[in-house]
């Protein structure tokens, strides 16, 4: 496997509170990652930084061997998708906001209908598509946020506490498909976790904050 992301010498602040310092780290394309730690140890914003949303103080940030700047970091952020720990709908139906990224990508209606009708019945949530996003439990939430996050094909997935609002069918049903997009998809895999021993059946590579 190639590297697909690197940081050197990585600093993070939130003003005069330092978050994160990485010295090196390094993460495998087609890799299962787990992120644990305490709450505030900074897994979130590590988060934040693999997946482009913000820029460290100092260091170096690469992806696929290029320096992530303000100029490049929106172009290379197509190519991941991060699925937060309390996911934002819209106040649309849940067809509708799995569509959102491809009709921000200008995809066509026939074929955003498509990708999002086969995503919906990967995940099992084919019977909500006409639900109101609001009417939503939270476990329900979740699966729709993560299947906005996949009917774009990233390269990588990012998820925050991916199993926190769901019940123990629902985690073995996420668990597999983890695995899947893996070994089939071929995705790369990031995921903070509270829970040990789910990072340790799953993860390829497991670190500590």
């Amino acid at each position: 496997m190639s590297e697909l992301f690197q940081l050197e010498g990585l600093r993070f602040s939130y003003g005069s509170n330092p978050v994160l310092e990485i010295d090196a780290f390094k993460l495998e394309q087609g890799s299962i990652t787990a992120i644990t730690g305490a709450n505030g140890s900074g897994k979130t914003t590590l988060l934040n930084l693999l997946a482009l949303l913000q820029l460290p103080d100092s260091g170096t940030l690469y992806y696929r061997d290029q320096p992530v700047t303000v100029e490049n970091r929106r172009t290379l952020g197509r190519q991941l998708a991060y699925v937060q720990q309390k996911p934002y709908l819209l106040n649309l139906s849940v067809r509708e906001n799995i569509e959102l990224g491809l009709r921000f990508r200008k995809v066509a209606v026939a074929m955003r209908q498509e990708k999002t009708s086969r995503v919906m019945q990967a995940l099992g949530i084919g019977h909500l598509a006409d639900r109101a996003a609001r009417t939503l439990s939270g476990g329900e939430v979740q699966k729709v946020a993560i299947a906005r996050a996949l009917v774009t094909d990233p390269e990588v997935l990012i998820l925050d506490e991916p199993f926190t609002h769901l019940d123990r069918t629902a985690v073995v049903f996420f668990e597999t498909l983890i695995e899947h997009l893996r070994g089939e998809g071929g995705k790369t895999i990031i995921f903070t976790s509270h829970d040990l021993l789910a990072a340790q059946l799953l993860a390829d590579d497991i670190y500590s904050m």
